[in-house]
């Protein structure tokens, strides 16, 4: 793969202790057998989510790469690069972020991981202050959403 994209390296393992997972567009996920360990190479002009627990706890790092933003730039181990760490979500926002951006991947075939970086930061935001909702999705989404060509939502028709 070319140096500029940027690659995440995954255990292959099942570690007791933690557990990584990446998020992004990705160009492909390649098993490096000699280290026991997942390549996946992602694109650095859209956001990345990389996911860690730690037992019971739960963290996820909402990316962009430090070329389009120069705040809190931070070097994961599992990277390659350094990343720029726009929000950082723990516990049940954690689980608020993952579950909206799984609604939304499913919703907008996959057009979401190509939004911008402020879709992340707000969709983050909803995440943390618990308004998530369907609705609050669906706006904030058809916002950011450039393709309109399929409707985001059916409406669903009342029956008398």
């Amino acid at each position: 793969m070319p140096g500029k994209n940027i690659r995440i390296s995954i255990p292959a393992a099942k570690n007791s202790f933690f557990t990584i997972y990446a998020e992004g567009v990705s160009f492909g996920v390649f098993l490096r057998p000699e280290r026991k360990e997942y390549d996946v190479f992602l694109d650095p002009q859209y956001p990345i989510i990389l996911y860690f627990t730690f037992g019971k706890h739960r963290r996820a790092y909402i990316c962009a790469n430090p070329d389009f933003m120069q705040s809190n730039v931070y070097k994961f181990s599992c990277s390659n690069r350094s990343l720029s760490v726009i929000s950082q979500l723990r516990g049940r926002a954690y689980d608020r972020f993952k579950r909206s951006l799984r609604f939304l991947c499913k919703h907008t075939d996959e057009r979401c991981r190509k939004f911008d970086i402020r879709f992340y930061w707000q969709l983050a935001y909803l995440s943390k202050k618990g308004r998530n909702s369907n609705l609050n999705l669906k706006l904030l989404a058809e916002k950011y959403d450039t393709e309109r060509n399929v409707a985001l939502f059916e409406k669903q028709e009342r029956k008398s």
